[in-house]
């Protein structure tokens, strides 16, 4: 048998038990036969096919969010609490996602039809220390280490007092914000210590005594619902196994014989517990061998693997119905999540092509498989996500979720990573599609990937690389990282031109490299684009696949190629500049351009124009409304798109920072508008100098000038240019959405396939910490910050 082994608590100073079971359990199976999974594989784990089961231990603070997705999973599943009955309200809000709950108290076998009593133990390799045989070789007379339990302080408050002042005492009670700091009698301060389970078994092995009180729980705030625990802890078999002779108070209502038969003596109450200690101290060959005997009793009987034997039987016998989960659920197709900075028609942030695509594919896979929903996730202000559901030619707005402020700096947001875990369970996700996380935490991909989710990236920039997502340095010079042998000083000095100190691009990408890695696919439109990130992450270099982003509407612009005139027309060059003209987008360029081209046979006709564009020609003494330009409009229609370049003859995209793709570039060619490119990025990759376009430097208006007048000299010339542009291949929505699919149904999702109604009751405690990934601050960009080892 194959097993997994999954410790649920997300808070837990008991995290030595799971470790100590999965010890037993590869003695029993081997090490390739056990593994002890975290809350960030143990999902991928159990639905991975290759477990034979899964032994959850604890349940008491296991998170709805992970423990749903087991429930949607074939692996045969059995829960061993820790913390019954103390937290017997929370453990019967775990227990539906398991076909059978080992309970550690034996009053709580028979709570559900499904629970059996099978106490905790200890593990010899973990536990087990030489017994000592002589009475010197002892350093403390008297130890007890627990919780500060109310009951157990007022226990040590009365032993005490029948307890000789010069005994060595061992005494260690830590507390917590729901248990006040504890104060015994002439002891002093206590120590606030969270001792490790090793310096624990060597206290008590180096006791002559060991005190054990068992802990009283009041539930619900009155003295009157105090539930008691009879079953002996863990803690009775480790202090065992470790050589410790024991004391048990039984005020609590410990039960220890059936266990051990009579051989640790229990008192009814404090006095006789004083009794017991002080004859057993003052007969140390007694006392030694009666310790003797329970080591070897408990060896014999109370070990995790004499345990696990059990465990494993219930496991044979949950086998024959061929690993499917016993608990049978209703089916339906796993749903798509598209996650992204911005969304059409949310109106956050003026929307480009990541929007446009987002709108564009959602639709048509609606419209290719009805049967499956798609959804979108992405801020609808500062303090809002808005989860949006697409039909078949619209998308509906189906829920606004209000969580505060964040910055664009964040690295985590306990927030947004619960909204984002409530949505993949509310709605079925079973694949995440992550195309922009501006404005959203960078460990959203992680809290996918622990969830269950497929996760894919289409890298429409280069924001999971540098925190410029356009790689462009503040004086607006494409950086070329990928051709740099060591980028850290480089980036270091933009960062520090930026106002940072300078060191935050190692915590960045420490954390973007967790998040890229999460993604089963990452989508590059381009080779360049493929090889950036490439160079950045090699790690996940095979996991990149170049798809071609699609152009919108491509039966619109193929039917205009059928309008359109012949190049050879007299008069000026007609110039258009498409797109919204920002400075990444050149307009530095462009404005010199526009300033030495007044009196060149050249039209310029603008489509895009922005408030950027307007303020640089202001601040060069230009205005829109002389020539070269003629026309000069901002937002536009796709109509007034075709209609502008049916009688262009050639577009400017003079970008300065490496495009990913260029959705204006192939609408402009697949209409006979020669590109003038600059050569950089996906321009370089989809425009072949001299045969399809013109490629120039970025930054570089003189390049620019020179290819347009050598376009409107040589009509010949943009005539066979512009045949060819037009001629050269692009990626229908149909065809584009098809290759997704392909690339969705081999990664065949399953979280989000099983409906699970009701829903579990237990509380989302799900967070980044608890993946293995803690940060000093949310923040990457905050000064100071450092990285902890887990990272």
């Amino acid at each position: 048998m194959r097993l997994l082994i999954y410790d649920t608590e997300m808070r837990s100073a008991n995290g030595y038990l799971p470790q100590a079971i999965a010890t037993a359990a590869k003695g029993l199976l081997g090490d390739s036969h056990v593994r002890l999974c975290d809350h960030g594989s143990v999902v991928g784990l159990a639905a991975s096919g290759a477990w034979d089961g899964l032994l959850a231990i604890g349940g008491a603070g296991a998170d709805r969010h992970l423990i749903t997705a087991l429930m949607e999973t074939s692996i045969p599943r059995i829960l061993w609490t820790t913390e019954d009955p103390y937290e017997r309200r929370l453990l019967e809000r775990a227990e539906p996602a398991f076909q059978h709950v080992f309970s550690n108290e034996q009053r709580c076998e028979g709570s559900s039809p499904r629970t059996t009593f099978l106490p905790l133990a200890a593990e010899p390799s973990v536990h087990h220390r030489p017994l000592r045989t002589n009475d010197s070789d002892y350093h403390y007379d008297l130890t007890f280490v627990g919780t500060a339990w109310p009951n157990r302080v007022r226990s040590l408050q009365r032993l005490l007092q029948h307890l000789p002042a010069a005994l060595r005492l061992h005494l260690c009670l830590p507390w917590n914000r729901h248990i006040p700091e504890p104060h015994l009698p002439g002891i002093g301060v206590l120590p606030q210590l969270r001792l490790s389970i090793d310096d624990l078994c060597d206290i008590w092995n180096r006791s002559r005594v060991v005190l054990t009180i068992g802990r009283e729980f009041t539930a619900g705030g009155s003295a009157s619902a105090q539930v008691p625990g009879s079953s002996p802890p863990p803690r009775v078999y480790e202090t065992a196994l470790a050589g410790g002779f024991q004391v048990a108070l039984a005020g609590a209502g410990m039960e220890l014989d059936a266990a051990y038969g009579g051989r640790i003596p229990i008192a009814a109450d404090e006095v006789e517990a004083a009794a017991w200690i002080q004859a057993q101290l003052a007969n140390p060959s007694e006392r030694i061998g009666r310790a003797k005997d329970i080591q070897a009793h408990t060896m014999a009987h109370h070990t995790y693997g004499h345990r696990l034997a059990v465990v494993l039987e219930r496991f044979a016998a949950l086998h024959p119905s061929g690993r499917r989960s016993a608990i049978q659920l209703p089916c339906r197709e796993p749903a798509i999540l598209h996650l992204a900075h911005n969304l059409v028609g949310l109106g956050l942030r003026r929307h480009g092509g990541t929007e446009a695509y987002i709108q564009e594919i959602a639709v048509e896979q609606r419209r290719s498989r009805p049967n499956r929903r798609v959804l979108a996730l992405a801020p609808k202000d500062a303090i809002r996500l808005a989860l949006l559901e697409y039909g078949q030619d619209h998308a509906q707005l189906l829920e606004t979720i209000k969580l505060g402020p964040i910055s664009r700096l964040s690295g985590s947001n306990e927030v947004y990573e619960q909204a984002l875990a409530q949505v993949i369970t509310s709605q079925g996700i079973g694949l995440v599609h992550v195309h922009h996380l501006i404005g959203l935490p960078l460990s959203l991909p992680i809290v996918a990937k622990a969830l269950g989710c497929r996760v894919v990236v289409t890298l429409h920039d280069f924001h999971l690389v540098c925190h410029r997502y356009t790689l462009l340095t503040p004086d607006g010079q494409f950086c070329r990282i990928h051709e740099q042998e060591n980028p850290a000083i480089s980036c270091r000095l933009c960062l520090q031109a930026s106002g940072m100190q300078g060191d935050e691009r190692q915590r960045r990408l420490a954390l973007t490299r967790r998040s890229i890695a999460a993604a089963d696919t990452i989508l590059a439109s381009t080779t360049t684009s493929a090889a950036i990130v490439a160079a950045v992450y090699p790690e996940i270099a095979e996991r990149i696949q170049i798809v071609e982003m699609l152009t919108p509407g491509l039966n619109e612009l193929n039917n205009g190629r059928q309008k359109r005139k012949s190049n050879h027309h007299p008069g000026h060059l007609q110039v258009g500049v498409i797109g919204n003209a920002m400075p990444h987008k050149g307009l530095a360029t462009l404005v010199h351009v526009i300033r030495a081209s007044h009196d060149l046979p050249i039209d310029l006709h603008i489509l895009g124009a922005t408030p950027e564009l307007h303020k640089a020609l202001q601040d060069a003494g230009l205005t829109a409304e002389e020539p070269p330009i003629v026309t000069c409009q901002g937002s536009y229609e796709r109509s007034e798109l075709i209609a502008t370049l049916l009688h262009l003859d050639t577009a400017l995209f003079l970008s300065t920072w490496p495009e990913t793709y260029n959705i204006c570039l192939g609408e402009a060619m697949r209409l006979g508008v020669v590109p003038v490119a600059t050569a950089i990025g996906a321009h370089h990759d989809r425009v072949t100098h001299g045969e399809t376009g013109m490629l120039v430097r970025e930054n570089n208006p003189i390049d620019v000038i020179q290819a347009l007048l050598k376009l409107e000299g040589d009509r010949g010339l943009l005539e066979r240019l512009a045949n060819a542009a037009a001629a050269v291949p692009l990626q229908s929505s149909e065809r584009h959405t098809e290759r997704l699919e392909a690339i969705y149904s081999q990664l065949a999702p399953w979280r989000g396939r099983q409906v699970i109604d009701p829903p579990l009751c237990l509380d989302p405690q799900f967070q980044l910490e608890a993946l293995g990934l803690r940060l000093a601050r949310n923040r990457w960009g905050e000064p100071g910050v450092s990285w902890d080892d887990t990272l």
